[in-house]
């Protein structure tokens, strides 16, 4: 779950100022023990995977120690999965080994940001930061590379890189602290256990046929961005959930050209047509039952909290058929907390009867969910449905940490 970063460097080894020239520096995880000061050809790595590429600062050691630290990096366990091939390098000759892991992303932007204001900051290649981050392992032997073969990384590592060698200036162990027994298991729903998007987008493109309009990529992603600008007025209490569903409505239809109804009696009528379609399109994602009945299975109690409406969350769970897997629903409305506020995940702790450091959160947004939790003291993590993997949710418990 949580993981605790101790240092293995002699302090000495911090002491040494680097002196306001520009240095080169990146950032890995690796899968065995390094020592500070051990040097190693830039082209003979240990098996690592990259977490900043290479990038040059003006600060001493000790500002990008503690860049890192205040990212929070050294606090995660990091479970990697090994996927495809592919070969990088500005030649395509150097195999690597792509890497799935939930909280990668997080992780390489937190870091960027902390790095970013370092003073003389500036990384080697931008395109391969940020958006255009590809976490892979580089191949060794040492690592089991199969495909779908797992591995969590032991060490994280500081290497300044001069001329075609690369030498530890930092490195901090990662061990798993010992940690409650796990109770409870709490879940985000839209976009976690309910595939809303694929429900929604099914309905939608239904709904315009319905309407004459053609749907297109461009009009669905329209609908989508109204969805979120409205509902959140709803979450914050600038609107009720009828005058949302409205409002996104006009904004829709003035966007198709399609003649706006006057009367809010009508416009209701009109979205309920969008309801059916969408309640006909509802779905669990792949995997999630089989999930939860596991969780249940080891005597795990198993909690939902959403900030969706709470009528609404409740037929969900009844028409994908999980409402007899889940032992508490908590809903922004039913509790008067909103994710991320750490009160929301506090309360569903208290109905689940456990503590937050003996809960588990899982959700698909950084900050409402993991953000959220981790703030409440809960082990949390990111899960991604980007592949329709059905092991997804299980990648994502894997490697819940606070």
């Amino acid at each position: 779950m949580a993981a605790i970063a101790r240092w293995i460097e002699p302090r000495e080894a911090l002491q040494m100022q680097v002196g306001p020239m520009l240095e080169r520096y990146c950032v890995s995880a690796f899968f065995a023990r390094l020592e500070v000061g051990e040097r190693f050809a830039r082209s003979d790595w240990p098996a690592h995977v990259t977490l900043a590429s290479n990038f040059v600062v003006s600060e001493p050691v000790e500002q990008i120690v503690s860049a890192i630290r205040d990212a929070k990096v050294v606090d995660r366990a990091l479970r990697f999965q090994f996927t495809g091939l592919a070969f990088f390098g500005p030649r395509r000759d150097v195999p690597v080994r792509l890497v799935e892991c939930p909280d990668i992303e997080d992780v390489h932007r937190d870091l960027a940001d902390h790095l970013g204001h370092l003073g003389g900051f500036k990384p080697d290649e931008p395109a391969h930061w940020r958006d255009g981050y590809r976490p892979h392992l580089t191949l060794r032997p040492a690592v089991d590379v199969r495909d779908g073969a797992s591995c969590i990384a032991s060490h994280i590592a500081i290497a300044r890189l001069t001329g075609e060698a690369a030498e530890v200036v930092a490195c901090f162990a990662l061990d798993r602290s010992p940690v409650p027994k796990v109770r409870a298991v709490g879940f985000d729903l839209d976009g976690t256990l309910f595939d809303h998007h694929g429900s929604a987008a099914d309905a939608v493109r239904n709904f315009m046929t319905e309407l004459e309009r053609e749907p297109t990529i461009e009009r669905v992603t329209a609908w989508f961005e109204l969805e979120a600008q409205h509902f959140e007025s709803w979450r914050a209490g600038d609107l009720t959930f009828a005058e949302q569903r409205r409002l996104r409505l006009r904004d829709f239809l003035e966007f198709l050209s399609v003649v706006v109804p006057a009367r809010d009696d009508v416009l209701d009528e009109l979205f309920e047509k969008y309801l059916v379609d969408y309640r006909r399109a509802w779905r669990a994602f792949p995997g999630t039952e089989a999930v939860l009945e596991n969780l249940r299975g080891r005597g795990i109690r198993i909690g939902v909290l959403t900030n969706g409406n709470h009528a609404q969350q409740i037929d969900k769970l009844n028409v994908t058929g999980l409402t007899h897997l889940i032992d508490v629903v908590c809903t922004s409305e039913d509790i008067g907390f909103a994710k991320p506020d750490p009160r929301a995940f506090e309360i569903l702790a208290a109905r689940l009867e456990c503590s937050t450091s003996e809960m588990v959160f899982i959700g698909d947004n950084s900050e409402m969910d993991v953000a959220g939790a981790r703030a409440a003291g809960i082990a949390a993590a990111r899960v991604r449905h980007d592949d329709d993997s059905d092991a997804a949710l299980e990648a994502a418990l894997d490697s819940a940490s606070l």
